[in-house]
């Protein structure tokens, strides 16, 4: 992401509803990736070079649609949250959407990390077996829960411990 499109962006000015889309966007992407407050504000203020986090108001407000975020935060922010530039783009210039469509386009990149994220997870469980490999896809894209519990095996290295267990 370039700073000098932020910088485009910033000059265009924005309204109480777009920061408010903007915030949920933001908000949704964060929950939505399981990341605390605190480890962004520690990933911000490494990325902004500040020596330490940044301060909890700012990305409250940013969350809480309370202004519109100064350009290489939000660069910085939009980053570690796997944002989008273009959806940025789109709330400007949708000045009268409202922050359901911001939470809808975070939902979007979302369901795409965890539509990939499956795939990658069902093919290292049935490398050689591409058949299999689908239908793991769809089951785990049917049941999150299953998705999260073999993404935790899989971090372990430890599949046969967990098939012991049940």
């Amino acid at each position: 992401m370039h700073s000098s499109h932020i910088a485009e962006l910033q000059g265009q000015g924005y309204t109480k509803g777009m920061s408010e889309v903007l915030g949920a966007y933001l908000k949704t992407l964060r929950e939505g990736r399981s990341l605390k407050v605190n480890e962004v504000l520690r990933q911000l203020g490494e990325r902004l070079r500040l020596g330490k986090p940044v301060d909890q108001t700012r990305l409250w407000r940013a969350e809480n649609g309370k202004g519109w975020p100064e350009g290489e935060f939000l660069v910085a922010l939009l980053d570690i949250l796997q944002g989008s530039l273009a959806d940025v783009a789109w709330i400007q210039q949708h000045p009268d959407a409202q922050p359901a469509e911001g939470i809808e386009r975070a939902n979007s990149i979302l369901s795409e990390a965890t539509r990939l994220q499956a795939k990658q997870l069902a093919e290292q469980v049935a490398p050689h077996d591409m058949g299999i490999a689908a239908e793991l896809t769809d089951e785990l894209l049917a049941d999150p829960g299953k998705l999260a519990r073999l993404r935790r095996l899989l971090l372990n290295g430890d599949l046969g411990a967990d098939a012991e267990t049940r």
